[in-house]
């Protein structure tokens, strides 16, 4: 009887181990979430959908060995950002910082939220680099990546953006605020974007993964740029860091920015709402350019935003009152060459096809000007711009500091094509 105890305490200790290593599974609206918090790596897809992402790591070298890990579920996670469910995971290993990692799956939306914070038990100070927060050679949308086009954003203001197949990543893609990843076939979108940068710059990659003879997923990362040194016995809570699928890349941008405006609060609506009859506040303070052809002054801004909204082109400037288009500042051709150094007579765009132009305008220039808007991205406009760089350099092959100083006060939108 002794022996048949033993042998029942010993199964049942076996039946209470791997219960303990069963992989959590949480279900919620729209998504399916599998954790294995021993090998700690978690699995997520959207139900119903091709959407998915495998195998998600966060440990240095994916190396599980050695960590003592433990977990729990919070099925009833409401925060500021809305109702959740969420696994934590919290992980201890001699000479390593300890981990509290959170995987929040939403109850109603696409969303996961990932945080990773770390406590320094070691005794002795730590310098903090970079840290992965998830890691992934299996993320998918359906379909192949060279349908997939991803879009990435930069903190600084005027950066260039690309939009590029993933199949052509063979090296990481990286950037700042976010990475945006659409089905060009479905309209399947993965977001991977920051929601608070309070200590740590995020960071986000996309790469393509290769399986067998076809490439139906890519390699993502998000981590976070610290480079702090970490005293002993101090800690410092994760970024919050969103992981959004969903069908429509632009709402997905537009959803990350809400999550932001709730964690810092910002309710620019409430606080400091724009005025667009406040012509001197519009004027100083929301005009995109400081220059004379910024339209800074109030009544230029008035027009500027009530009539024509922001535009980021190159343009040239039409008589309101003729429809003829006069001034333009690329390569100069200004009515009186004698303001206009850049002209020395070379021809102009009056007489552009139609189809050289956007269907909108733009800034507006004194009080009978309109701008008209180029469009650089139209074979036939960029065959013409050609020709007219080639005239008017035409004798005045050394003569360049005027087109460059008049080329050097227009901008352009991201991916447009530059003539200069």
């Amino acid at each position: 009887m002794r022996g048949a105890s033993a042998i029942c305490g010993f199964l049942a200790l076996c039946l209470r181990l791997n219960a303990a290593e069963a992989p959590i599974r949480v279900e919620t609206q729209n998504l399916a979430v599998t954790v294995d918090a021993a090998a700690c790596r978690w699995s997520a897809q959207v139900k119903g959908s091709a959407m998915q992402v495998n195998d998600v790591h966060f440990l240095p070298g994916d190396n599980p060995s050695g960590w003592t890990v433990t977990s729990s579920v919070n099925n009833n996670d409401s925060n500021k950002f809305g109702s959740f469910v969420t696994v934590t995971l919290r992980g201890t290993k001699p000479g390593q910082l300890d981990f509290e990692y959170q995987v929040s799956a939403s109850k109603n939306a696409n969303d996961i939220l990932v945080s990773l914070g770390r406590s320094n038990s070691t005794g002795k100070a730590v310098d903090v680099v970079d840290m992965d927060y998830f890691v992934s050679d299996d993320a998918r949308l359906g379909g192949s990546t060279d349908r997939w086009i991803t879009l990435g954003t930069a903190s600084r203001n005027r950066e260039y953006y690309d939009l590029a197949e993933v199949i052509s990543f063979i090296t990481p893609r990286m950037y700042e605020v976010n990475h945006v990843v659409r089905d060009m076939d479905t309209g399947n979108s993965l977001l991977m974007g920051h929601v608070t940068v309070t200590k740590g710059a995020s960071r986000f990659e996309v790469a393509s993964g290769w399986q067998g003879n076809a490439s139906d997923r890519m390699k993502v990362r998000g981590y976070c740029s610290y480079k702090v040194t970490m005293p002993p016995g101090k800690s410092f809570a994760g970024e919050m860091l969103l992981i959004d699928f969903n069908t429509d890349a632009i709402r997905a941008m537009a959803h990350q920015a809400d999550l932001i405006a709730i964690a810092y609060d910002i309710r620019l609506n409430e606080r400091r709402p724009i005025n667009l009859d406040d012509r001197e506040l519009v004027a100083n303070n929301y005009s995109r350019y400081h220059s004379y052809l910024s339209g800074g002054t109030a009544a230029n801004a008035e027009r500027f935003f009530k009539e024509n909204g922001l535009t980021d082109f190159y343009y040239g400037l039409e008589d309101r009152a003729t429809g003829q288009l006069g001034i333009v500042w690329s390569w100069g051709r200004s009515p009186d060459s004698t303001r206009d150094p850049a002209n020395r007579g070379g021809p102009g765009r009056t007489r552009y096809p139609a189809e050289c132009y956007l269907p909108i305008h733009g800034r507006y220039y004194g009080p009978t000007m309109a701008t008209r808007v180029i469009d650089f991205s139209n074979p036939l406009t960029i065959k013409l711009e050609r020709e007219r760089a080639f005239q008017w350099v035409a004798g005045h092959e050394k003569e360049t500091g005027a087109p460059k100083w008049i080329c050097g006060l227009v901008d352009k939108w991201p991916g447009q094509y530059d003539p200069t």
